[in-house]
């Protein structure tokens, strides 16, 4: 489990540093009816992915 969790981290701090937005991607993962992501969840996610663009683009 915590290789799993370096894994995620050096992820999300790869992407951080190129420019990217992780949020995005977090979301459209969380959205999928595969995973069957608490709706709840989504909406946040949602929101951290909108700010985190508004962000870059100011």
């Amino acid at each position: 489990m915590l290789n799993k969790i370096k894994e995620a981290y050096n992820d999300m701090s790869e992407k951080i540093t190129n420019g990217s937005n992780p949020w995005s991607n977090t979301y459209n993962h969380a959205n999928s009816r595969d995973v069957d992501t608490d709706q709840s969840i989504v909406d946040i996610v949602k929101k951290l992915s909108e700010d985190a663009f508004q962000e870059k683009k100011t």
